[in-house]
Order: structure tokens, then C-alpha cells, then sequence
């Protein structure tokens, strides 16, 4: 299923995965003619009844992971518009490149499906359209080829899955915490007002402060973590104590689940 809205000249592109265990979403987002990721291929043929009239000229991916470049290869056979542009990591991931294709769990492929290898190039610092500047900003800690995008003069940043939401506890096992939060960081110095997020989530005003509010949550969440593990507690006993236990839709065996974030902390002692 697709949602979508309009907001200050950017179209959201809202994908809807759900079943009568889950419901998961991703967005995408179109400014000014180009494509800020192209959601799943499970979903390609909504993307296609969407787009089929709509001219792309620039095709960005802020990540490599397969809810944001399965409809690459539509898009450049399509719309003239490729290679996608991506940071130099994610390159062998989206074209797949021999011996560099990471294999997808189970729930991934039945969630998302396995998207078809594409062309991509390296973004470099900054993407021009007809009338904004986005300025690339290395942002590693979902994973090492994240990027987000920064258009200064507009107030806008797009941040793909870098923020989430403000208490986010759940965390990808490939994830870098100290990472993550050197990311935050860095985005929090920069001026911007409007926060797009790769889950849906839009932030119209003082973005900046949620971003804050975010790296509070986390570093305050570390200081417990490495408390009680220096207290000799568990990890899985520590993540029970501070963010409650991983629910049903754990996802993948525990490939992306609260405990990760407790063992992504400790492994940057």
C-alpha cells in the first residue's frame, strides 16, 4: 500500500508493508525531479503507477539496504535518469559486484524482496537539481554507506534511516553505535528546520532539537548500560531493565532487536 503527501514542495512516497503479524513502512522521497530512494521491489508495481508519469532526473540512495534501492533498475531503464548516486560503499551492494553482495535473511527477502542489481556511482559532496543544492554528509551507524542530505538554503535535511525517531531501542546487529552517535552528532550541528526520515516520520519544526533529544536518549542510555555491566549483569538481563524485552517481530532471529543496541554499546567500550 502507498501513502503519500505533499509538503513544502516534496512529495513523500509512503510504502506500507503489512500482513496480520507486522506492518513495517519506508518512504521515499521526490523534490524537484529527483528520487531520494526507490522503496522495495516488493512494491513495484505501485511505485510504477506512481511514477509512470512523473519525470526523474536524479536518482539518489542514501543507503545500499534493499528497502531503498529495489526499484533502482526500473527507474534508470525508464526514466533516464541513472546511474543511481550513492556513497562509494554502497556501490558493490546496489550494482552487485562479484563477491561483495551481502545475502539477505529470510524475513528481509519476504518483507522487502531481493532487488535487482543496478548501476550506481559515487555521489560525491554535493547533488544539484534545478533549483536546490544538497550538500552530502557522511553519516556511518546503521551501516558504513549512509548518507544524508542537506539542502541549507531550504532548511531541509533527509536523513534515510540515520534518526528514526527520538528513543529508538531497536538496532540493526551489522550497526555501529559509537558511530551512529558521531552521525547525530554531526547532523546536529547543521541548521535545518524540516527532518525527512526514511520511516515516515517528518519533522516540520526545530528538527534539530529532536536530533538532540536523540543523542540525550542514547548516551544517557550507555552510562546505564555500561553500569550495570560492570555490575556483572547480562546483556540480555540489562536490555530487559532498560528497554523491555524484544518483542514477537524481533526481526530475522535477532537481527534487528533491542538487544543489539545493548551489544553495539558494549562493543565500543
Amino acid at each position: 500500500m502507498l501513502e503519500t503527501k505533499l509538503i513544502k514542495n516534496i512529495a513523500q512516497i509512503k510504502i506500507i508493508r503489512s500482513n496480520m503479524f507486522f506492518s513495517i513502512s519506508v518512504s521515499c522521497y521526490y523534490v524537484d525531479n529527483m528520487l531520494i530512494d526507490t522503496g522495495p521491489v516488493a512494491s513495484h508495481d505501485e511505485i510504477v503507477r506512481y511514477f509512470k508519469d512523473l519525470p526523474v532526473d536524479k536518482l539518489v540512495n542514501t543507503h545500499s539496504h534493499e528497502d531503498h534501492v529495489g526499484n533502482n533498475f526500473w527507474f534508470i531503464d525508464h526514466k533516464n535518469c541513472g546511474p543511481a548516486l550513492a556513497h562509494k560503499k554502497a556501490i558493490p551492494q546496489i550494482t552487485r559486484a562479484e563477491g561483495k553482495y551481502v545475502k539477505m535473511s529470510d524475513y528481509r527477502v519476504y518483507v522487502w524482496g531481493v532487488p535487482p542489481s543496478s548501476a550506481a556511482v559515487d555521489i560525491g559532496t554535493e547533488v544539484e537539481t534545478e533549483h536546490y543544492k544538497f550538500q552530502v554528509i557522511e553519516t556511518p551507524g546503521h551501516c558504513d554507506d549512509h548518507i544524508c542530505l542537506w539542502e541549507a538554503d531550504q532548511g531541509w535535511i533527509f536523513t534515510g534511516d540515520l534518526f528514526l525517531s527520538e528513543k529508538a531501542t531497536v538496532f540493526l546487529n551489522s550497526g555501529d553505535y559509537k558511530e551512529l552517535v558521531n552521525s547525530l552528532k554531526k547532523i546536529a550541528k547543521l541548521d535545518f528546520e524540516n527532518l525527512f526520515c526514511a520511516n515516515g516520520r517528518i519533522i516540520e519544526k526545530d528538527a534539530r532539537k529532536a536530533v538532540r533529544t536523540k543523542i540525550e536518549f542514547l548516551e544517557q542510555t550507555e552510562d546505564q548500560v555500561r553500569y550495570l555491566y560492570d555490575k556483572g549483569w547480562r546483556p540480555e538481563d540489562i536490555r530487559d531493565r532498560l528497554l523491555g524485552r524484544d518483542e514477537r517481530f524481533a526481526l530475522a532471529g535477532g537481527e534487528y532487536c533491542k538487544l543489539n543496541l545493548v551489544n553495539s554499546i558494549l562493543a565500543a567500550r
